[in-house]
């Protein structure tokens, strides 16, 4: 059955039914007729060949096999009912502007382009549904700048345009939620049953009926799990789904980055060697931060007619690039706070007076307008408010770490019944207040109500459920016992902004910040070194030490997250058998620093930086000088005198390659090799018109000499190409990440290179 529409042959029909039966013994397709019992109910039809079609008959009502497939059996209509029904509709929404990096079969030339209509550019692009590979559409922002509103809204409008018949797919949204693990069956199942109440799909038939093109799934919530560092549950998810696909159907992902866009090639390979031998497609459109005219359009929409005011007050006050100007979440909760001048003017006074705290001020201003406002004891002594600022903050922060330490999103109502009560049991609260804490809590500004899983409530953002998750968090090391933060920090990796609403918490206590890292350190001491302590302490000790003079401390034992180094301020700490994830120091202070048996997994340096460090008998497995990111350096020897020329003292070259290579400068074929490579993180096969645009003036030469090479090597196979006009088309035989790995061992020599790959390939 193919995605074009065109009729099943009748030999296929059984497997496609089995998908959406209990049994396959429930199936009896022979001799021109089916017989199937699903969902209780007996289904008796014929086949019959009219025009060169095969039909099903069932009550003198004859259609083609797929439309009765997806409306009789799978009950499409009815999931489209669903998703309008279950779906909000998003508010005031604002089309968003975005820079689209479409399919290398649409422009192989892999240009990014602007889009001002994101909305539209999307439901195109996931329209398309090409015959013989799968698509991937990414769509890409920071948190909080408008992916799921965008996926809401499309769901909605193409659900209704289903319904009068204009268009024949179905836009599905499925969350994550923030899962640290996952597998899709139980996910989209969860979806399906839990939030759209839809009981009529196995996993096995949602899959054909993505392989049809009729359900693209949109992956919501991708963010924590692409990036550099992540121990790869999500890549290697998406890679199984797209060999169950078997080159037909579409989704779309939301994240934070496309994978193809990170510099680890580990992240970038263990996608690629998941996916097999399907053909597979990935484009990307990143979603733009709001500008002027959005924030004021947003604003009418919401019937403010000062909405311009509004933003040249803001802007007075913060830059025009700063996220409350140009965040979607933040200006709607800007709009939710102040709607007038007057009022405007006192919050960003309040935000302004320390703008690198801004987040907190802010989450501080809308609780401050839940006490004045809400939060008010109506049965005692009128006006009297039922919780303090700090107390609100409090209470949060306990919803924030019963869903942390439960690894949900959303607590039931009877749990945040009984986090309250233990809240107010502890400041001693009397029943009266409590009684009316527990009922305004679910209705908290900072709160929403949620239909899944029976119901509940979750924080309104995720911004607000990590910024709580920190607080959480200080309040335990300011005032937990050991054994208490020693419990959360086993749960997952911390979220940044998490970690980052700690050390507010921890300078305002006026903690000693050396014994805090030792303490820190203790609690590591005792783990294993994949325990997310290990990494949790890590990222929260880089923190700790940051600007700060005179430690004089050594660190050990402990793995630092992804551009843990960037900007960070480090003096008289030892860094001691250490695991760094990629990591850029372009505008880090280092002095006095010394780093022992360290392994970075990636260095990124400035051309201009100059650091003071020491690194001594460490491990730096690539080495990238930036600005030419694409020019990845891999041996030793040479990234040894790149850190010396950059004020690194290098007091012993990496241990695993004692021996000294006089020749460094790559071959042609294998600089030829590397740009090849990279059009594999983008389609899963190659085309002759993609391989001359990316490899230039070497283009020729790649084709005539070493395409033929690696072919006989047994490293690249020609595939057959389906399309229009007459190309080659070649995939990769030998898993990437083997590829890369042969690339640095040969330390640039293409025969060296060759004679690795064959050794690799035989083990």
């Amino acid at each position: 059955m193919h995605s074009n529409g065109v009729a099943v042959l009748a030999e296929d029909l059984a497997r496609i039914l089995t998908c959406f039966a209990d049994s396959p013994a429930d199936i009896d397709v022979k001799k021109g007729q089916v017989v199937l019992q699903i969902r209780d109910e007996l289904i008796e039809a014929n086949l019959i060949r009219q025009n060169g079609q095969i039909l099903v008959e069932e009550h003198e009502q004859k259609l083609p096999v797929t439309t009765w497939i997806i409306n009789r059996i799978a009950r499409v209509p009815l999931l489209a009912d669903r998703i309008l029904a279950y779906v909000a509709e998003p508010k005031y929404f604002v089309t968003p502007s975005g820079r689209l990096l479409d399919y290398l079969s649409n422009d192989p030339k892999a240009e990014e382009r602007e889009c001002r209509d994101a909305l539209s550019n999307v439901r195109d692009l996931l329209g398309q549904r090409p015959v013989g590979t799968s698509s991937v559409l990414y769509l890409t922002s920071d948190a909080g700048e408008g992916k799921t509103t965008l996926i809401d809204k499309l769901a909605r409008e193409q659900a209704e345009r289903y319904k009068q018949k204009k268009v024949d797919w179905l836009l599905l949204p499925i969350s994550l939620g923030g899962r640290a693990f996952l597998r899709f069956d139980e996910l989209v199942i969860s979806a399906l049953v839990n939030r759209f109440r839809f009981q009529l799909l196995y996993y096995e038939g949602f899959i054909e009926l993505v392989r049809l093109g009729v359900i693209v799934p949109a992956f919501d919530g991708f963010e924590e799990m692409f990036v550099e560092g992540s121990s790869g549950e999500a890549v290697s998810a998406l890679g199984n789904l797209m060999n169950l696909l078997n080159s037909e159907g579409t989704i779309l992902v939301a994240a934070r980055k496309a994978y193809f866009e990170y510099q680890s090639f580990r992240t970038q390979a263990r996608l690629f060697d998941t996916v097999g031998d399907v053909s597979v497609g990935f484009a990307k459109l990143a979603i733009d931060r709001w500008s002027k005219g959005q924030f004021i359009d947003y604003g009418h929409k919401r019937g403010l007619k000062n909405a311009e005011s509004i933003y040249k007050i803001v802007v007075q006050r913060f830059p025009p690039e700063h996220p409350l100007l140009t965040r979607a979440v933040l200006v709607r909760r800007l709009f939710d706070i102040a709607s007038t001048v007057d009022q405007i003017n006192e919050l960003t006074e309040a935000l302004g007076t320390k703008p690198q705290d801004y987040f907190y001020q802010f989450v501080k201003a809308i609780i401050e307008r839940e006490v004045s406002d809400k939060w008010l004891d109506k049965q005692g002594k009128e006006g009297q408010s039922l919780l303090s600022i700090d107390e609100h903050l409090e209470l949060l922060a306990a919803i924030a770490q019963e869903m942390w330490i439960s690894c949900v999103d959303s607590l039931r109502m009877d749990v945040i019944d009984l986090v309250t009560d233990l809240f107010c049991e502890q400041k001693t609260k009397s029943p009266v207040f409590t009684r009316q804490i527990k009922e305004r809590i679910k209705t908290h500004a900072l709160l929403k109500t949620v239909s899944v899983g029976g119901g509940g409530v979750a924080f309104d953002h995720d911004d607000f459920r990590e910024f709580f998750i920190g607080y959480a968090l200080g309040i335990l090391l300011v005032k937990g016992s050991r054994e208490d933060v020693r419990s959360f920090l086993r749960v997952a990796v911390l979220p940044q902004e998490a970690v980052e609403q700690v050390l507010p918490m921890l300078q305002a206590a006026n903690l000693d910040l050396k014994t805090l890292v030792k303490d820190l350190l203790g609690l590591s001491s005792s783990e294993s070194a994949t325990s997310f302590v290990v990494e949790n302490i890590g990222a929260l000790s880089i923190r700790v030490i940051d600007g700060v003079n005179g430690l004089d401390i050594v660190i050990k034992n402990l793995t630092f997250p992804a551009q843990s180094l960037r900007t960070a301020s480090i003096t008289d700490v030892t860094f001691e058998e250490c695991y760094f994830f990629p990591t850029a120091i372009t505008s880090a202070i280092c002095e006095n620093v010394v780093f022992v048996r360290c392994i970075f997994e990636r260095l990124e340096l400035q051309q201009s930086v100059a650091l003071k460090c020491t690194m001594r008998d460490c491990v730096i497995n690539a080495l990238v000088i930036a600005p030419s990111i694409e020019d990845i350096i891999y041996d030793p020897i040479e990234i040894a005198e790149q850190l010396n020329s950059h004020g690194i003292i290098v007091e012993k070259v990496d241990s695993r390659k004692k021996e000294v290579r006089k020749r460094i400068k790559k071959d042609r074929e294998i600089i030829s090799i590397e740009k090849f490579m990279r059009i594999f993180l983008r389609n899963t096969h190659a085309n002759d018109d993609v391989i001359r645009l990316k490899l230039g003036q070497d283009g020729a030469h790649f084709e005539r000499d070493i395409i033929p090479e690696l072919i006989r090597h047994n490293i690249l196979a020609e595939v057959t190409y389906r399309g229009g006009g007459i190309q080659h088309r070649y995939k990769l035989m030998v898993a990437m990440e083997k590829i890369y790995a042969s690339i640095a061992e040969s330390g640039g020599n293409y025969p060296e290179f060759l004679r690795i790959l064959k050794m690799e390939s035989r083990t």
